[in-house]
C-alpha cells in the first residue's frame, strides 16, 4: 500500500482495475487485496463482501456523475445549449474515467441483472427525483413548443449516450481501422464534442 494513501482508495482502485477487466464473477477478491497492498480482512472491514465492493466502486463514479447531469437537466436552456453541454459533460468525465466504461459494459454482458438492480439502487440515492422523468418532462416541453424533431425522450437519450461513449470501448478498433495511434490530447476531444454536437443538432433540432 502506498505510503499516505486511504487503503480504502486503494481497494477501490485495485477493484475498479480488477472489475474492469474481469467483471464482477471473474474479479477475486484476493487479487484485488494484493494489488491494494492490504490484507482481504481489512477489504472484508470495509466492504463486507466482493458485491458490495463492487456496488462502491459503482457508487463512488456514478455519485460523481449522476448529480452533474441532473444539474444539466434542472438548467432553464435552449435546446440547442443543451445539446452543446451535455455531450461535453459525458465526454469530458469517461475521458477521466475509461475503466467505468469498459466495467459497465462487461458487466452488463455478463451479469446484466446484478447490474441493473445496482445502478437502480445508486440513482435512488445519490438523487431524490426521477432521472428519467425529469428527461422527459424537458423534452416534452421542447417537442411541445416545436423546439425538436423529436419527442421520444428514451431515443433520444439513448442517441447521446451512444454517441457520447461508444467511442472510449471501441477506440482499439478505431485504431486499427485507421491504422494510428489517437492521443489523448484535449486537441482530439474537442474534436470530437464538436462531431457529436453537430450530429446531434442536426438531428434533432427543426
Amino acid at each position: 500500500m502506498k505510503k499516505n494513501v486511504d487503503p480504502k482508495i486503494q481497494i477501490l482502485d485495485s477493484a475498479m482495475e480488477e472489475f474492469s477487466q474481469l467483471g464482477l464473477a471473474g474479479g477475486r477478491v484476493d487479487r484485488i487485496a494484493k494489488r491494494a497492498g492490504v490484507n482481504k480482512a481489512m477489504l472484508y472491514y470495509y466492504f463486507h463482501s466482493k458485491e458490495g465492493l463492487f456496488k462502491e466502486v459503482l457508487r463512488s463514479h456514478f455519485s460523481q456523475l449522476i448529480p452533474l447531469v441532473v444539474a444539466e437537466i434542472r438548467e432553464p436552456v435552449t435546446p440547442q445549449t443543451f445539446l452543446e453541454r451535455i455531450p461535453r459533460l459525458y465526454i469530458g468525465f469517461f475521458r477521466k474515467n475509461p475503466r467505468l466504461i469498459r466495467l459497465v459494459a462487461l458487466n452488463l454482458a455478463t451479469d446484466p441483472k446484478v447490474v441493473s438492480t445496482l445502478f437502480s439502487s445508486l440513482l435512488n440515492e445519490v438523487t431524490p427525483e426521477h432521472l428519467a422523468l425529469s428527461i422527459s418532462n424537458k423534452i416534452a416541453l421542447w417537442s411541445s413548443q416545436g423546439l425538436l424533431r423529436q419527442n421520444d425522450p428514451m431515443q433520444i437519450m439513448i442517441n447521446i449516450l451512444s454517441l457520447c461513449t461508444f467511442f472510449f470501448l471501441a477506440k482499439p478498433m478505431v485504431e486499427v481501422a485507421f491504422d494510428r495511434t489517437i492521443p489523448e490530447c484535449d486537441e482530439f476531444y474537442e474534436k470530437r464534442i464538436e462531431s457529436v454536437v453537430s450530429l446531434l443538432k442536426g438531428g434533432l433540432l427543426p
